[in-house]
């Protein structure tokens, strides 16, 4: 027996730090793969089952329900996509990566307007540098520089991330949602990766 699923949280990740006309191309196809691909799939995936059920085991919403501003229809679900800073902004060595997750952003955008009027909605979370073992193998100088150019002055924890997602989940007006979470990097004028 299949179990209901309402939330689905995108956040597989990969990336191969080389520049592009050095890049393999089997490791540039894994980055797209997992990061792109990965999220397309599993969101058309959950999407399908989501608005099988709300046809199957949930009532049309009545016309006076629907004109009641204070009605929550809660038949849809919720698609968080895990994107990345380097999605909008790009960085040196990240080609693959960057290209990958602003794909992420394009998903979400469309599928908030393909599935919301179904009740689904489908946002993103944009993390800028997070310890996690993606950031765990930079060097001491690099991670002092970059720790340096964000106004916060530090990495990020998962937590933090998860903490969006939960908001995300459960804010039930929140569909095409773009939460940078960046510690403020995002908001200076020049940053680099």
């Amino acid at each position: 027996m299949q179990s209901d699923v309402d939330v689905l949280v995108n956040a597989a990740g990969i990336t191969n730090s080389s520049l592009l006309m050095r890049a393999d191309l089997d490791k540039l196809d894994e980055v797209i793969q997992t990061n792109l691909v990965g999220t397309i799939l599993a969101s058309r995936s959950l999407a399908k089952r989501m608005l099988a059920k709300r046809k199957c085991d949930r009532p049309a919403v009545t016309e006076n329900e629907s004109l009641d501003p204070t009605f929550k229809d809660r038949r849809g679900g919720c698609i968080i996509n895990v994107s990345s800073l380097l999605g909008v902004s790009g960085g040196k060595g990240a080609a693959a990566y960057a290209a990958s997750k602003a794909g992420v952003l394009g998903l979400t955008r469309a599928l908030a307007a393909e599935l919301g009027p179904a009740g689904i909605r489908v946002n993103a979370i944009v993390p800028g540098y997070i310890d996690t073992d993606m950031t765990s193998g930079m060097s001491l100088e690099t991670r002092q520089k970059l720790t340096d150019s964000i106004p916060l002055k530090r990495f990020g924890a998962p937590e933090e991330v998860a903490e969006a997602a939960v908001f995300l989940a459960t804010n039930e007006y929140a569909s095409n949602c773009i939460i940078n979470l960046d510690g403020g990097l995002s908001a200076t004028v020049c940053f680099t990766s």
